[in-house]
């Protein structure tokens, strides 16, 4: 594993041994994002944080009459009882699911004899364990560890209390080194797959998760390749993952938890077709599961439109059968999609899940945030969690990027500070967390340090390259332009003429474009432009991240190490104060004197006056001159650092949220990458001059375009906003612009308050 050469762990003494079957497989990771997804779903991880029969620790005795003793009560605190009589009570109290109980009764066998003994020391800390009072657990062990040997086969559970009391290193040495003893292996391999996964290290939790399955007893087999397969899927490698599901699921064809783990993947990968067959299969015998009625809820969230969505929650909620399940399954249903909806919409929600669902949980689901609320929310965990333990880095991550999200920064910085501190002596700085890191570092001038912290990560994460998906139809001819445009697109023909015409008028001369499937003359229009380097593909837009991993290594070609690389869409033309006489060169050099390697800024939604004018031969774009200058900007851990929200559409689409900034330029060459689409990027630099994006969203045959697009369900959230466009269909001849819309003049209008920044350095 990178970083950790000779088998010893990097930044640790010599001589702590790291298992050498973690060094195969480094073929298996390759490129990441951040993905705060993945901690939600640790259905395997949670399964393995349970001990392991065999291995939760020994019995108190060999047994006897005293372990058959009533439970404990407080009623039963008499004086007279004798020491073994407490012991006795305190494993019953145990037994019956009072582990506070027993801890009251070992205090009192405590006073009654003070001195250590392996059966009170034992039982202490299994019972102070399952009491989530960690810090006793470790006292408890550690006083047995230095009066009595610890058995082998315990001191993983040994382990597992220095990890939980926030002796984070300490433990993770212990289990390094019983990774090489064949009597632990499979535990210690079962327990550190959990924690890599849970810090987001998903090649390191693969490796172990393979350590594991190689040395699992027969009786322990079958979970170990299921948890193997989750973890090849979580590192990016779903092609082995969906291999051995499809052959476990030939295996066992009567498991749910094989069938749910496969169809999960298949749904991951955006299999659709394959992922409503083995619903409907396994729906048929087993109606009423919980877990298929979560994915089919997953399904619906990324592929139905609103009607669908309301009337599942409908069926849900009227289904007693799965009143307990309910909750979960619109959770699901809603994920990350409540908050669009149209108001009519959640109206209906709230009328559903009305005495079914808290009011709470139902405006959580379909409304943003209050971010005063998580602030509070995150410092209470905070408080209640110990220090240097996964709960409490979480909630530590929390807190810092509410607080920058609240804009009070220094309180963030010193979060982060505080969070470095706390894992410097771990053995690595969790990838899960490692943004907020590389934030505070490019906020201190360090942006070199942040893009090596990225460049790690990248390596050990998921694999997110997929230009082997892309075909070549055209290429560039002479040198390397020192500013190219790049765009993925289909069916554009109405506007693709425009959008070349807009960046060459700047004086670009090179655009790298990815036709996504088009069939209405586009493709063919690129293929017969000299200045097009054209790619095609028929793969999923979606799978693809929004194209990021068909993108990103066109940019990433070391050739583009010295080029400014304008991403955009077909209906985005960019530009910046004095755009009519300054070219895209001038902008890069400008860029490069000031040491910046990314531009942002925010798109400006461009509108004629009602929708019918675009059908207007002599009008269409160029009657789009409105725009909404009114935005919100929020502070964000990614660069470039700022999210606007607000323009015309928020307005228009029944206040609808919209993330309305872009960063639409980098430096390429591999040394930053595109996050989420084009508007956010791993660390850099970013240009004191702000850029804009004309968004031409409406143009002729938009409406067109949109029956389309929710057909295909190729853009985000299953298209939902070309949904809410459908509603403009019956508004043609209505008025557009409000009372804060404003015409587009250029320059001018670039250079009112709130719009771009110009630095004096641009405006001379």
């Amino acid at each position: 594993m990178a970083g950790w050469p000779d088998g010893r762990m990097a930044g640790w003494p010599d001589g702590r041994i790291w298992h050498p079957a973690l060094e195969a497989g480094k073929s298996a990771t390759g490129r990441t994002t951040t993905d705060d997804n993945a901690l939600s779903d640790c259905r395997s991880d949670d399964r393995a944080l349970t001990p392991i029969s065999g291995y939760e620790g020994a019995p108190l005795d060999g047994g006897g009459d005293w372990m058959a003793t009533d439970g404990w009560s407080a009623g039963t605190k008499q004086k007279g009882l004798t020491y073994a009589e407490l012991l006795s009570m305190a494993s019953s109290a145990l037994k019956g699911g009072d582990p506070v109980g027993c801890l009251e009764a070992l205090d009192l066998a405590t006073a009654h004899r003070p001195d250590p003994d392996i059966k009170r020391l034992r039982l202490e800390a299994r019972a102070a364990q399952k009491a989530k009072q960690p810090a006793r657990a470790l006292t408890a062990w550690k006083r047995r560890a230095e009066k009595f040997d610890i058995p082998l086969r315990e001191k993983v559970q040994y382990a597992r209390a220095l990890v939980d009391a926030g002796a984070f290193a300490e433990g993770l040495d212990l289990l390094f080194s019983l990774l090489q003893v064949p009597e632990t292996a499979f535990s210690t391999a079962s327990y550190l797959a959990v924690i890599h996964s849970r810090l987001g290290h998903f090649a390191a939790a693969q490796e172990a998760r393979q350590i594991a399955f190689e040395t699992a007893p027969e009786s322990h087999k079958l979970q170990a390749r299921i948890e193997r397969a989750q973890a090849w899927h979580k590192a990016g490698n779903s092609t082995p993952a969906i291999a051995e599901f499809s052959a476990l699921m030939a295996t066992h064809p009567d498991s749910i938890h094989v069938a749910c783990d496969a169809i999960q993947i298949f749904l991951d990968i955006r299999q659709f077709a394959a992922t409503e067959a083995l619903l409907a299969k396994y729906l048929k015998d087993h109606p009423n599961s919980g877990a298929l009625l979560r994915i089919k809820a997953k399904l619906l969230n990324l592929t139905g439109d609103e009607r669908h969505l309301v009337a599942f929650c409908e069926t849900m909620v009227k289904d007693s059968a799965q009143a307990e399940e309910v909750p979960q399954i619109i959770s699901a249903l809603f994920a990350k999609r409540g908050m669009f909806l149209l108001a009519e919409s959640k109206e209906a929600i709230r009328r559903c899940c009305k005495g079914i669902l808290s009011t709470k949980t139902v405006e959580a689901i379909l409304e943003r945030p209050d971010l005063q609320i998580q602030l509070q929310g995150a410092e209470l965990r905070l408080t209640e969690s110990i220090t240097g333990t996964i709960p409490w880095l979480q909630a530590s991550a929390d807190r810092t990027v509410t607080l920058i999200s609240l804009g009070r920064l220094v309180e963030a910085e010193e979060q982060v500070d505080r969070i470095k501190e706390v894992v410097a002596n771990w053995p690595y700085f969790p990838p899960r967390h490692a943004s907020l890191r590389e934030w505070l570092d490019v906020r201190r001038g360090a942006v070199q340090a942040a893009q090596r912290s990225w460049r790690s990560r990248r390596m050990h994460g998921k694999v997110t390259d997929r230009s082997s998906e892309l075909v070549s139809t055209r290429d560039w001819s002479g040198r390397r332009p020192d500013v190219a445009v790049f765009c993925q697109l289909r069916n554009e023909r109405p506007i693709v003429e425009s959008f070349l015409a807009h960046y060459r008028r700047g004086g670009i001369e090179a655009f790298s474009i990815v036709d996504n499937g088009s069939d209405d003359g586009t493709f063919e229009f690129l293929q017969a432009q000299p200045d097009v380097e054209l790619f095609s593909t028929r793969e999923d837009f979606r799978r693809a991240r929004a194209g990021n991993d068909w993108i990103n290594p066109l940019i990433g070609r070391s050739e583009f190490a010295e080029t400014l690389c304008l991403r955009v869409d077909a209906d985005e033309h960019l530009v910046f104060p004095f755009y009519e006489e300054r070219s895209f060169g001038a902008l890069w050099t400008f860029m490069k004197q000031e040491g910046a390697e990314a531009i942002s800024g925010r798109m400006l939604d461009m509108f004629p006056e009602t929708l019918r004018m675009l059908d207007d031969p002599e009008g269409g774009m160029a009657s789009c001159r409105y725009f909404d200058p009114f935005c919100i900007p929020v502070p964000i851990v990614d660069c470039p650092y700022v999210r606007y929200t607000g323009g015309t559409r928020t307005r228009l689409l029944d206040g609808k949220f919209q993330s309305i900034g872009k960063v639409s330029g980098i430096r390429g060459g591999g040394s930053i990458d595109y996050i989420s689409a084009s508007h956010s990027c791993s660390p850099a630099k970013v240009s004191t001059l702000d850029i804009a994006l004309l968004h031409y969203k409406f143009y002729p045959g938009f409406l067109q375009k949109i029956e389309r697009v929710l057909q295909e369900k190729q853009h985000a959230t299953a298209s939902q906003e070309y949904a809410h466009y459908n509603t403009l269909a019956e508004r043609v001849d209505e008025y557009l612009p409000g009372p804060g819309s404003m015409i587009f003049e250029g320059t001018p209008t670039l250079m009112s308050p709130g719009i771009c920044r110009c630095p004096p350095g641009w405006q001379n």
